[in-house]
This record gives C-alpha cells, structure tokens and sequence, in this order.
C-alpha cells in the first residue's frame, strides 16, 4: 500500500489536515513509499514516541523552576506522569506491532490518548498558555495518527 492510500484510508473520516499529518510523518521518516501497512503503523507510534520525549523534556525544564505557583507545578507534575505513562503504551504498541503480535494495541493506543488529553485537561486550566500546551496538542495528533494507521491492522 502506498503512503498516501494508507494515509487515505486511515484518517478517511478525519479533516484534510490529518491526513497530511499522516502522510509528512510517514515521509520525514524515510518509510519507504509503498510497504506493508504494518511498518506505517510502527513508524508512526515511533514518531509519537519521539514527540512525547521532546515534550517529556520540556516537563523536566519547567519542573525546575522552583518558583512555579502551586496549580502551575500541579499541572506540570501531571503531566510528567501521564506522558510517562502514554510512552509505555506506545513502546508497547511498537513492539507488539513490530513482532506482529495485534492482541493489545488497540486499547494501548486508546490509552495512550487518554494520558495524553488528561495533561492537556490539565493545561488547559491554567489561566495562561505555557509551552507545552503546544507541543501535548502536536503529541495528541501525532497518537492520531499513530492510532488511525494502527486502526487498519487491529481496528479502531
């Protein structure tokens, strides 16, 4: 299947947007561009994986500001936790994925959107727009996507 029928197919109910995210992750990649669904599902949880590090790393540097205001910390402190926790599902999914082994992805990608929205939740009730609100919307999309190429293999 081709990059673009895959991407098609995969965010099909989703806004043009999507699919184009699909297609550029795929593509900045190197994946080849016609392969097995299988290694665009892998490449794109490989691609959420890495987006989650980077914003894992802007957690640990707002974390270090010992002058956070209580709701601020909180929220951060939650977030550290919940990214933590969706890199566990989506390394799972990878290696399930990678070895062909389709019991568990579905509900670890669902969950791995879920800690992912519970740290936007809790970013969205701060009264000001930290940076990583920017970067757990970019990492929700890219679980989207990795969710939606997954969906063809093990259904949604």
């Amino acid at each position: 299947m081709s990059i673009d029928e895959a991407c098609g197919e995969a965010c099909s109910n989703i806004s043009s947007p999507q699919v184009q995210l699909c297609q550029s992750t795929l593509r900045a990649a190197g994946t080849p561009p016609t392969t097995e669904v299988t290694v665009y599902a892998v490449t794109a949880a490989k691609a959420a994986k890495k987006s989650y590090n980077s914003s894992m790393a802007i957690i640990a540097r707002l974390l270090e500001n010992s002058l956070l205001p209580d709701g601020e910390k909180a929220a951060y402190e939650l977030c550290k936790d919940r990214y933590g926790t969706a890199l566990e599902y989506m390394i799972g999914v990878t290696n399930q994925m990678s070895l062909r082994a389709f019991a568990y992805p579905r509900q670890e990608y669902i969950d791995a959107t879920v800690a992912i929205t519970a740290c936007g939740n809790s970013l969205a009730e701060l009264f000001q727009s930290p940076p990583l609100y920017a970067a757990n919307a970019t990492d929700l999309n890219n679980t989207f996507v990795a969710y939606d190429l997954g969906g063809l293999i093990v259904g949604k």
